[in-house]
């Protein structure tokens, strides 16, 4: 099962349509959270090359970790545009 958090690469220029965004992309992280605790194993992460968005996908893996839905080993999996946790 293949999930993207935080893929969006281009960012908008105008402030209005930034925050607005910003909006949409925390909502998908939370629904993906909820979808990521329904399943029982969750092969790949692919997440933007940032320091935040490794963070909340760490975050994310080890919410998973702790539910006990998940297997223990981790991998990352630098690629040049993104930062990948593989599960």
């Amino acid at each position: 099962m293949l999930l993207f958090l935080n893929t969006e690469e281009n960012w908008a220029r105008k402030k209005k349509i930034r925050t607005k965004k910003r909006i949409k992309r925390k909502r998908r992280i939370q629904l993906s959270l909820t979808r990521l605790k329904s399943w029982k194993t969750v092969n790949l992460l692919v997440v933007r090359n940032t320091k935040k968005a490794k963070r909340n996908a760490a975050r994310v893996v080890l919410c998973l970790i702790y539910s006990k839905k998940l297997l223990n080993k981790i991998y990352t999996k630098p690629t040049k545009k993104f930062g990948g946790f593989l599960v």
